[in-house]
């Protein structure tokens, strides 16, 4: 496993290969940097942030799987992709309907020939141990 370096309040987000079949996404978002969407568009309360991966084609891209109420620092396993498709992860809030996109990865591919299974599945580690993916089977 690649070690994460923790930078304090940087705004970032990361989509890398953990396995063929399997991606890696770990973010960090500052409160100056929510604050300053928050004051620009006159939202009074909270933000409740959401983390969306996006299936790609040469087509049209689609959500694929959306984790809601994600914490502005944190980490998510993406497991069992579909193959041939190009993924990708915003990191953003919905308002008025429509979704503001604070961060995005770069997209990565899952080749033909590597996803065993055709399941939506995600799950977030704990701090110290890890969830098990069963409880977080998305299909």
């Amino acid at each position: 496993m690649i070690p994460v370096k923790r930078i304090s309040e940087e705004n970032t987000l990361e989509l890398m290969v953990q396995a063929p079949y399997t991606l890696f996404a770990y973010w960090q978002l500052s409160c100056r940097y929510i604050n300053i969407f928050r004051k620009t568009l006159g939202i009074g309360s909270s933000i409740k942030l959401t983390a969306c991966l996006y299936k790609i084609n040469s087509h049209h891209k689609e959500v694929f799987l959306q984790l809601d109420n994600v914490k502005r620092k944190g980490c998510c396993y993406f497991q069992e992709l579909e193959e041939g498709y190009d993924y990708q992860v915003s990191l953003g809030f919905y308002w008025k309907k429509k979704f503001i996109v604070f961060l995005q990865s770069e997209a990565l591919g899952i080749p033909a020939g590597c996803a065993l299974l055709n399941k939506k599945r995600a799950y977030m580690p704990q701090e110290k141990e890890d969830i098990n993916p069963e409880e977080y089977n998305f299909s």
